[in-house]
C-alpha cells in the first residue's frame, strides 16, 4: 500500500498534475498620502483567484510563490507586482490623472456638451464619490443628486441596487 502510494506521488509529480503550492499573501495597499484604499481589487495574475481590500486597505489572499498579483483601483493606476515566496506585500498605488470630457447623453442617445444644452444638470465629480468611501460606486451617489434615489439591495463591492429618477423611472 504504501509502495503504491509513493508510486503514485511520483506519477503525479513527472507529469506535472501535481498542484502548486499557495502561500498566504497578506499587506496594505495605499495610496500616495499613506492612507489604506478600500475596495481595491487583488488578483492573481493569469487566474480568477481575486480579493478585494478591507476598509483600511488590508488584504489576505492565497497565491503560488511564483505568481504575480495585479492590483487595480478606480483613478490609480494598476500595478503588477511578483510574489517571489514572500508573505507580505504593501503596494502604493499611483493616481492616474486622466483628462475625461464632460459629456451628455440626452434622449435618443444623442451625446451633446453640457454647455450646449438649454436646460440644467446634475454633475457629480470624483471627490463627491470618494468622499465617503463605499465600495460600490453606485452607493457614492445616493444623496448626491435630486431627484434620485438610489436603494443599495445587497453588500460589497458586487451588490446591486436600484436606481429611481424622479419617481416611478427607473432602472437596475
Amino acid at each position: 500500500m504504501k509502495k503504491s502510494l509513493i508510486f503514485l506521488f511520483y506519477l503525479l509529480v513527472s507529469s506535472g498534475l501535481a498542484v502548486a503550492q499557495t502561500n498566504s499573501v497578506t499587506g496594505k495597499v495605499t495610496g500616495a498620502d499613506n492612507q489604506g484604499l478600500p475596495g481595491v481589487n487583488v488578483v492573481v495574475g493569469g487566474t480568477s483567484v481575486g480579493t478585494a481590500t478591507d476598509a483600511s486597505g488590508n488584504y489576505t489572499i492565497n497565491a503560488p510563490a511564483n505568481a504575480s498579483l495585479i492590483f487595480s483601483y478606480i483613478s490609480y493606476m494598476s500595478q503588477t507586482v511578483p510574489v517571489n515566496n514572500r508573505s507580505v506585500i504593501n503596494v502604493t498605488l499611483a493616481e492616474d490623472a486622466k483628462s475625461i470630457n464632460e459629456v451628455v447623453v440626452t434622449a435618443l442617445g444623442i451625446k451633446r456638451e453640457a454647455k450646449t444644452l438649454g436646460y440644467a444638470t446634475a454633475t457629480v465629480n470624483a471627490d463627491q464619490i470618494s468622499t465617503n468611501r463605499t465600495p460600490n460606486f453606485v452607493s457614492g451617489l445616493q444623496g448626491k443628486m435630486a431627484g434620485v434615489n438610489i436603494t443599495t439591495m445587497g453588500t460589497g463591492p458586487a451588490g446591486t441596487a436600484k436606481i429611481r429618477i424622479r419617481g416611478q423611472s427607473s432602472f437596475s
